[in-house]
């Protein structure tokens, strides 16, 4: 320990090791930030300013210098950002991602890793690396409140590592090998993994059984729910991530009667959507309880409610039969504008926006009938509809964001030399359709941007709901009212039972543009999609991912961060694998004994000892030709290499170097005068 003249003392004995893991635990703390915040220049700026301070730290601690000086810099510059920052003073945007500023939790752990940086410069004790681990801890949680993918947990799994590895080699083990301690981390970090994948089975099953106990109707309930996945308030998240969608049959719908015979195209839609958030879209419409206007007595002597009285262009109307699930409370689908409804119930719940819904607490019930009125799509007539939108319309459906302003500029280059609104949302149709590939393995657009933007200007792929909602946003941002669908397609028509039969595969999102005099018409830019055939690597890409979703939940992340760890595991445990082989086989001479019975051999030569069942000792009594410090040399020669050969512990590097040194000497005093006699 050296001590300066502020009576600080600094310990100029350096642990590099253990300088270098306190290094990655903040990079892991920063790195789990840039995921949620997606910003690599403040990334590489923040990584760069902790390597210096954890270079200036060491490079103190050997001279034995004090820290005071610095100290009182850190604090000094950290009071005086802290107060702009407290003002409101612009320094903030050169220290914070622009997208922590709407999250308090990013902004905070932001804030906690410039604290971390100006610490960085201080590090002048063991204690002092060890406790960086807390802060990367605290950054890793926080910036978890925000991005739920399964990187943040291999952010935390390998600072779970690290951060082992340090309290292993903390002070008071001095004498602790790096490899042991480097063991220690590995048995830690790998067990911690083991037993959550393991606990987290039983402890899933048994809430889920516990939630069945309580609530019979529980499973019912959440295999119903995922036929739309949507939040509180009418929330509907876009671009989260691969979807995994099966072929399980959600629900049947049999036409009525229709103007044309056949099977038609069409899209059973359950709910609409109008405010765009940024990553997501909102139902800024509420639902309200409405009264059947009359009831009947069916064909089967049931008796059944009628909402709605409007009468139906009998040229575009078409009646619908559905039959799915129980849906008290649940979503009611309809092909285009339901304007009658017959359901076994007095009330259901609607929204100004023509969307219905069952009512919580009635009875169950599975089946309804519809009666839609089908917009008119002929684009001879949609292109005469004109631009004469009434002021609501206007209002409610043109809504963009600042973060949306470049998604204008490139629909403006697209429909430019259009004349007619039909023509430019085509072109916008087509254009999406042609140029982004429709994957159901697209990853989740990172958090904190803005979905449609990242898709149309990084991703470049993705599937239905971030399809349909640039195709939204581009309308608007020229002008033209548009609004996000959701539902079904059409499924599978079979012939048999004349229904339609729908899949949980075929759960859809689309655009719905609205023409003056003509309502709502529908636009799907996916039908323009061009199905490109998968690479071998793409093939091996997703079976992986679907077998590691399986297996452990988590995509390509996990999987290779499992891999990273039994390299490390393996990499520990190579010295106690080598003692296990040569547990097993205790005669195979190690490398080192090898080397020392060669040595021995080339000492034999020098001596002129060519006669093979010489001992060793008799060996060095042939130097006496010499002289006497030759056999003295040769004589501990002989007894070195006689402990090597019997021991039963293996020969050491500082046995071999002793060796070679007596040969060396062995050869300089025979090249001496021979003795005389």
């Amino acid at each position: 320990m050296a001590e300066n003249k502020t009576g600080r003392q600094t310990d100029s004995t350096i642990r590099y090791p253990l300088y270098l893991a306190g290094f990655a635990t903040s990079i892991c703390g920063l790195a789990a930030l840039n995921a949620s915040v997606s910003d690599w220049a403040f990334f590489v700026i923040a990584a760069v300013a902790l390597a210096c301070g954890y270079l200036i730290s060491i490079a103190i601690r050997r001279v034995g210098k004090t820290t005071r000086l610095i100290e009182l810099g850190v604090v000094a510059g950290a009071i005086i950002i802290y107060i702009q920052i407290a003002a409101g003073i612009d320094i903030v945007q050169y220290l914070l991602p622009v997208s922590t500023l709407t999250t308090p939790e990013l902004k905070l752990a932001s804030m906690l890793l410039w604290l971390e940086v100006l610490r960085s410069f201080t590090l002048v004790s063991d204690e002092a690396v060890i406790f960086s681990g807390i802060p990367a801890i605290v950054m890793i949680s926080l910036s978890s409140t925000a991005n739920v993918n399964p990187e943040m947990l291999a952010y935390f799994v390998v600072y779970l590592l690290i951060a082992t590895f340090m309290l292993a080699c903390r002070p008071g083990k001095a004498n602790r090998k790096y490899d042991t301690a480097f063991r220690s981390a590995v048995i830690t970090a790998t067990s911690a993994i083991l037993i959550g994948g393991i606990l987290v089975v039983p402890v899933r099953l048994l809430c889920v059984r516990a939630f069945e106990f309580a609530m019979p109707g529980f499973r019912q309930i959440g295999e119903n729910a995922h036929l739309y996945i949507i939040g509180d308030g009418g929330f509907l998240q876009i671009a989260q991530g691969p979807v995994r969608l099966s072929n399980r049959i959600v629900m049947s719908v049999k036409i009525g009667s229709h103007p044309n015979t056949g099977p038609v195209d069409l899209y059973w839609r359950g709910r609409v959507f109008d405010e765009y958030t940024g990553h997501g879209w909102e139902e800024t419409s509420n639902y309200v309880t409405k009264t059947a206007d009359a009831w009947k007595i069916d064909q089967n002597g049931k008796q059944v409610w009628i909402f709605g009285k409007q009468k139906v262009d009998p040229e575009r109307k078409l009646e619908q039969l559905f039959d799915l699930g129980p849906i008290p409370g649940g979503v009611m689908y309809a092909a285009a504008e339901p304007a009658i409804i017959a359901a076994p119930t007095p009330t259901l719940r609607r929204n100004s926006l023509n969307c219905w819904q069952g009512v919580w607490g009635r009875h169950s019930w599975n089946q309804y009938i519809v009666v839609s009125e089908l917009p008119i799509v002929a684009p001879k007539q949609l292109r005469n509809a004109g631009e004469n939108y009434p002021s609501e319309i206007i209002d409610r459906y043109t809504q963009t964001l600042i973060t949306t302003e470049q998604v204008g500029i490139v629909a403006r280059r697209i429909t430019e030399g259009l004349k007619t609104p039909y023509d430019r949302v085509r072109a916008i149709e087509q254009y999406i359709g042609e140029n982004y590939k429709y994957d159901l393995n697209a990853p989740p657009a990172p958090p904190n941007t803005d979905a449609v933007s990242y898709f149309l200007f990084t991703s470049k792929r993705g599937y239905c709901d971030v399809f349909a909602s640039a195709m939204v946003i581009m309308c608007r941002e020229i002008g033209i009212p548009a609004r996000l669908a959701t539902g079904f397609t059409t499924g599978l028509y079979d012939p048999s039972q004349d229904r339609y039969l729908v899949r949980e595969m075929d759960k859809h999102a689309w655009a719905e543009v609205y023409f003056p005099g003509y309502g709502w018409v529908s636009f799907d830019p996916t039908t323009w999609t061009i199905e490109e055939p998968e690479t071998w690597y793409e093939q091996l890409s997703r079976k992986l991912h679907r077998l590691t979703g399986g297996l452990i939940g988590g995509g390509t992340t996990l999987p290779v961060l499992i891999f990273a760890l039994l390299i490390c595991a393996i990499t520990a445990f190579v010295p106690e694998l080598r003692r296990a082989v040569k547990a097993e086989k205790p005669n195979a001479p190690s490398r080192l004994h090898a080397a020392a019975a060669a040595r021995y051999t080339a000492i034999r030569k020098t001596l002129k000892a060519h006669e093979a069942y010489l001992t060793p000792f008799e060996i060095a009594k042939k130097a006496e030709a010499f002289s006497n410090e030759a056999f003295t040399t040769a004589y501990s020669a002989a007894l070195l290499y006689s402990k090597i050969r019997y021991s039963p512990e293996d020969a050491t590097k500082e046995n071999l170097r002793e060796l070679v040194l007596l040969h060396k000497k062995l050869k300089s005093e025979i090249r001496r005068k021979p003795k005389k006699t």
